[in-house]
């Protein structure tokens, strides 16, 4: 008969991991340069891992390495080292971001290819609708590739698009449209946080902590 930990254990054991991980986080350790590494090419290099658990310590680290080593596979920037190549292309912003934070077999093509195809916007000009037509072919890609390798990305861009669009939304004074676009934003949120990654979920907190991303706004989702 196999030995088994007691139950009653098995969760003190569990809810110790998830108290070590609410004090860290109460402190916001990131205070916005995780999520803006990811969306904003920050340097990947200012984000601190001392004062994490050791799992997401080597996770940060990966994802960091990852965001520094990156090299564009889309034609004109292939050739060119990342500190060379311009970041306000926001194609290239993106395939940095999947390569960064997704690690498998293949990840740079499909992030290339993806890059290359998504409707994206260089300017939003304070206007919903830019970030809400990038918001839109995600959500028909991921219908249409469900099991797409790049789906934790899309999700964490889909949560950050639909927060955008809510910001642009109550400058334009369309309340209606906000609150559709905010519960789109807590759905693709809420998928973040609960993403087996425990990193997506870092990145989701990060950013939801943050009182606004593009328009500063009286209301939070």
């Amino acid at each position: 008969m196999k030995n088994r930990l007691p139950v009653s254990i098995v969760v003190a054991l569990a809810l110790t991991a998830v108290n070590l991980y609410s004090d860290v986080f109460a402190q916001r350790p990131f205070a916005g340069k995780l999520y803006k590494s990811l969306f904003h090419e920050a340097p990947a290099a200012s984000i601190k891992t001392a004062n994490l658990p050791e799992d997401l310590k080597r996770r940060l680290e990966e994802y960091k390495n990852r965001s520094l080593g990156f090299h564009s596979q889309s034609g004109a920037y292939r050739a060119l080292p990342s500190d060379k190549a311009p970041i306000c292309d926001p194609g290239r912003v993106v395939e940095k971001g999947i390569v960064s934070l997704i690690n498998g077999k293949g990840i740079e093509k499909a992030a290339a290819e993806y890059a290359r195809s998504a409707k994206l916007y260089y300017e939003w000009e304070g206007f919903a609708d830019s970030p809400l037509d990038e918001a839109r072919y995600a959500e028909e890609y991921l219908e249409r590739n469900p099991a797409t390798m790049i789906k934790p990305y899309l999700i964490l861009f889909l949560a950050h698009r639909y927060r955008c669009a809510y910001e642009c939304l109550e400058f334009e004074k369309n309340f209606d449209e906000q609150k559709a676009v905010s519960e789109k934003y807590l759905r693709y949120l809420r998928e973040a946080k609960e993403y087996p990654d425990r990193l997506v979920g870092l990145i989701a907190e990060d950013l939801e902590a943050e009182s606004y991303l593009y328009l500063k706004t009286k209301n939070h989702p």
